[in-house]
């Protein structure tokens, strides 16, 4: 048995609302609605966007996402062939599916190498198609199935992420630190203040997202 996450360049509904932008969805589909989590900028137009795409029965905010229960689903009013090619190769889908960066991420369970071969071979005839993580399942951890590392990492903005790993490779989080906010200024040619804060907005995300797998 294998699990592989593929990264889908599409048109859909929901990754043009996340291309070039700082948001991210996680989507469980229930047939008649959906369970949206949305994580990034820009909430109150995300609402209407959404709104205007699937409607909206519930939303509840947060201070680091916004949740929403859909008024229909998005697979059933919409032409997705995923769903169709994961049934013809008996395949399955692991929720949530996953948008960000204006692409599809969809996490699958194939029983037999053959199985992800194929798969892979039709969804390349719809999509853009990237392997993002692939193994061998020889065992499940019952307390936390199946976890992969885009469930565990937050989105950063591009910018956070290279000043976090700057950081991190000037050895800022060592102890003691081998080098200062100054110095990694100087890296980027930006101030001091600036660098704090976009480490701090990393760190944040970043804490609250491993958080939870402690509880």
């Amino acid at each position: 048995m294998y699990e592989v996450t593929f990264r889908l360049a599409e048109g859909g509904q929901y990754t043009e609302t996340t291309h070039r932008r700082n948001v991210s969805f996680e989507v469980w589909c229930n047939n008649h609605c959906d369970l949206l989590r949305v994580r990034g900028d820009d909430r109150d137009l995300i609402r209407e966007e959404i709104e205007e795409i699937v409607g909206i029965q519930q939303s509840l905010e947060t201070t680091n996402e916004l949740l929403i229960i859909t008024g229909e689903c998005l697979i059933e009013i919409t032409d997705d062939s995923v769903i169709e090619h994961l049934n013809s190769h008996n395949c399955l889908l692991l929720p949530p599916l996953r948008y960000r960066d204006g692409a599809k991420f969809s996490r699958v369970v194939a029983l037999d190498s053959k199985s992800l071969t194929d798969l892979f071979q039709a969804l390349s005839d719809d999509y853009h198609v990237e392997i993002i993580n692939k193994k061998e399942v020889q065992d499940f951890n019952h307390s936390s199935p199946l976890i992969t590392r885009d469930e565990v990492l937050p989105n950063l903005s591009s910018r956070q992420q290279e000043v976090f790993l700057e950081a991190r490779d000037l050895g800022y989080y060592k102890i003691p630190r081998d080098t200062t906010t100054d110095e990694i200024a100087e890296q980027f040619g930006i101030d001091r203040r600036t660098v704090e804060e976009h480490l701090r907005r990393a760190e944040n995300k970043i804490a609250n997202s491993v958080a939870e797998y402690y509880i």
